[in-house]
Formats: structure tokens, sequence, C-alpha cells
């Protein structure tokens, strides 16, 4: 996918600005800059691609439902998991009033005897509004579960596929034109006014998504389907198992995360971490190392779980701890985050984190 294709080039970038910056003894990060850079380099071009990845897939589906082939079926297969990763890759971006947009079409898990039915009767149609029977999800069952074209384009499963990418599209482009009609220059111009009176408070809102993030991962992505939490585990509360991109998702949503805190290199939440005294809390180099040595080790688990032969449901089936080593790799990793929290002084909530089942049900 494009977001792996610009993965080592982003890195080379970021550590190159970081050695320059420190050879030639440039000014610290300060919290506009940073802000800036966040919008510019962050946020901008990943709600772009999201766009523009939606839009294509929209334009396969209805290519699919106009001419039933294999050959569409297979590039609108693609072009679904082109989208779903660019929106994941994005799921660090969609703070403040972009973060309502993705409840609309991010929804796991889809129920496939509901939907089956659904979209082949008058009488249960109603059901197709629910939220679990629309989304990514509801796309994805609609696409890869089908043997063929053909049965993939029977007529009420073309008109709910058509509509769903429609919604799809729609919150995409909705996501852009918020950030680009307004709420980007007030984002960027934090401290002058309305919404944004401090440029701790915009800091605040984009930080606060970084720690929704990887509690979504813990949580749902891989506590509920895992059995961490219940006696049983759920393979097929996986995120986007069908199509395979389970991990590939994961993978996208920390390049997100890493992005956000890295910005240029130079000016970055980290380095505000390293080099930034608040009122009360003092600088942490330290920290800000370990957060980047931390989204590396969870990369690689990634990296090695993904190089595997077997589907991560068929592993989770056989073996229920089979993602305990990422959930505690990321549990720390939203340790130090709220731990940066702290030494930038922002305004964060956090909930207390469940515990494994093994250690007492929370």
């Amino acid at each position: 996918m494009r977001w792996l294709c610009y993965k080592k080039l982003f890195y080379v970038a970021v550590g190159t600005v970081m050695a320059c910056n420190a050879c030639l003894g440039l000014a610290e990060p300060s919290d506009s800059r940073v802000l800036a850079v966040i919008a510019t380099n962050g946020v901008k071009p990943m709600l772009q691609l999201c766009d523009e990845d939606a839009s294509q897939l929209h334009d396969s589906i209805a290519r699919l439902c106009e001419q039933a082939t294999d050959s569409n079926l297979l590039k609108a297969r693609d072009d679904w998991k082109r989208a779903y990763l660019s929106w994941k890759n994005s799921a660090a971006c969609r703070f403040g009033a972009i973060n309502t947009i993705d409840k609309r079409i991010n929804r796991w898990a889809v129920n496939g005897v509901v939907l089956d039915a659904a979209v082949e009767s008058d009488d249960l149609d109603h059901l197709l509004a629910q939220a679990e029977q629309r989304g990514f999800a509801a796309l994805e069952y609609l696409l890869f579960t089908p043997k063929n074209a053909h049965a993939a384009t029977t007529i009420g499963r073309r008109k709910h596929m058509l509509a769903i990418s429609m919604e799809i599209a729609e919150c995409a482009h909705d996501a852009w034109l918020v950030w680009n009609d307004g709420y980007g220059a007030e984002f960027i111009a934090a401290g002058n006014g309305d919404p944004f009176l401090t440029t701790s408070d915009a800091l605040s809102i984009a930080y606060v998504r970084l720690l929704n993030v990887t509690e979504r991962l813990l949580l749902d992505q891989i506590g509920l389907p895992s059995a961490f939490f219940a006696e049983e585990t759920r393979p097929q509360n996986l995120h986007a198992w069908l199509s395979g991109c389970t991990l590939a998702g994961m993978q996208a949503e920390v390049e997100g995360l890493l992005r956000v805190l890295s910005g240029d290199g130079s000016d970055s939440l980290l380095n505000l971490i390293a080099t930034q005294d608040g009122l009360v809390e003092k600088r942490d180099p330290a920290l800000a190392a370990a957060i980047r040595g931390q989204l590396a080790k969870i990369q690689r688990t990634l990296g090695k779980l993904q190089q595997s032969s077997t589907p991560i449901q068929q592993q989770l089936e056989k073996n229920p701890e089979a993602l305990k080593e990422l959930y505690e790799q990321l549990n720390t990793l939203q340790e130090q985050l709220i731990e940066g929290s702290l030494v930038l002084e922002l305004d964060v909530y956090t909930g207390k984190q469940p515990t494994f089942a093994s250690e007492g049900n929370p």
C-alpha cells in the first residue's frame, strides 16, 4: 500500500533532520511550530489521501455493479484495502471536529447473518440502516465473502454496496472539507482566539486523539477478540480479517501515531517532551527516547506477526495469547504517552486500563 511505500523515506527524513538540528544547534521546538507541522505534514496529506482513495473505492464499486466480472471484483477488493488502510493510517489525525465522522463508517464487527438476510429481503431491509451493517466492515463482508462476481452482485447486494461506498466517500470528503475549510487554519493559529484560546488547547485535542487510538487498539482490536477480558476468544471480532488486513491496519495506525508524534524530526511532540520545561513539570528526554523506541518495538512485533503464513484469526483460534505481546507493548506505549501529557502539562483524561482475564477482570 502507498503509505508503506513512503515508510523508509519518512524514517530517513526524520532521522536526518534531527541529526542536522543537533549539529547546527537550531532552536528548540515551539508549540506553534509543532502545531503547524502536525497540520501540514500529518493531517492535511493523510486526509487528502483518504478522500482520494475513498472516491476511487466508490468508483470501483459502481463499475463492479455495472459489469459483474471477476476482474472488477478483484479491483474493488484492492481498492477497499487501499481505502481502509488510508483511513486507519489517518486515525491519529482525526481529532476535534473531525473525530465524530469516524463513528459513521468504522464500526466493527458486522453481523453477517443479519446482513445476508437484509440485502435479499424487502421485509428486512430496514436493518441495513444499523451501524453494524454499514461502513468498512459491511462493505468488506459483501466484497470478500462471495466466491465470484455474480454472487457478489445480486440486486440487494449491489444496492447496499453502492450506498455504503458512497457513504464512505462522503465521510472521507467531509473530513477533508472540515479540515480544509477552516478547522485546520484555526488549529495552526491556536492562541489567537476561539476555538483554541491557547496553543495548549490545540495540542491537548491532538494528544487526546493519540491516547484514543492506542486505547481502541488495546480494547477493541486486540483485547476483545483475544478474550483477555472474557472466557472465549472471538476471532470474528478482529477488524478486517476477511480481507487479511487486520495486522496491516494496526500497522497503519501505528505509522500514523509515529507521524504525528515525530513531526518533521525537529518540531515535534516528542521533541517538546525532550526539551520543554512547563510551569511545574521538567523536560524528559529519556521519556521521549523511550516512546520512540517503544514505537519501533511495536512495529517489529507487528512485522513478525505478519510474516507468519497462518492468518491471524487462525493463530488466535489456536493460541488465545497470540497478540498478548503486542497488547503489552501497546499498553506500555499508552502509559508512556500519558506520562508525556503530564510533562507537557496538557489537559487530557485517561480511564483505568483493564487487566488480562488471567490477572482478574476489571
